[in-house]
């Protein structure tokens, strides 16, 4: 295994190194769409290839499009662990994780359709498709 040393001469694994440095790529500044969509899929081919990827965020949209799973915490405790697209239809988790209720989710509701987390599933996928050509 590679190793770097750090300043103190402490032995530091070359990936702990690059992972530190994507994460401050994506959380240390402001990115375009393009630019923000890039990373995000670097990160989910990293994951693809059993690269374990922890993002913490509060953008729920960005948590929909780029992981089935969500573990949502409140006041230090794990009180789900779900289908993201599960959390974010979960109007009693919601609130008790003191979330935002995506525009999907409203909009299921306001269009009666049923379940609303197969709809979210679903418009998401769809846009991951028509990006995934360029649109």
């Amino acid at each position: 295994m590679d190793y770097l040393h750090d300043e103190d001469g402490e032995r530091k694994n070359k990936c702990d190194k690059k992972a530190r440095s994507i994460c401050s790529v994506v959380t240390g500044c402001r990115q375009d769409f393009k630019h923000y969509t890039e990373i995000m899929e670097f990160l989910r081919k990293l994951n693809e290839r059993g690269v374990t990827v922890v993002m913490i965020t509060h953008d729920m949209h960005l948590m929909l499009e780029y992981t089935p799973r969500a573990l949502v915490f409140s006041d230090g405790q794990l009180i789900a662990d779900r289908r993201a697209s599960e959390v974010l239809c979960d109007p009693e988790l919601i609130e008790r994780a003191a979330l935002k209720e995506t525009s999907l989710f409203t909009l299921a509701n306001h269009c009666a359709i049923t379940p609303p987390e197969a709809f979210v599933e679903r418009f998401i996928g769809e846009d991951r498709e028509v990006r995934s050509h360029g649109c």
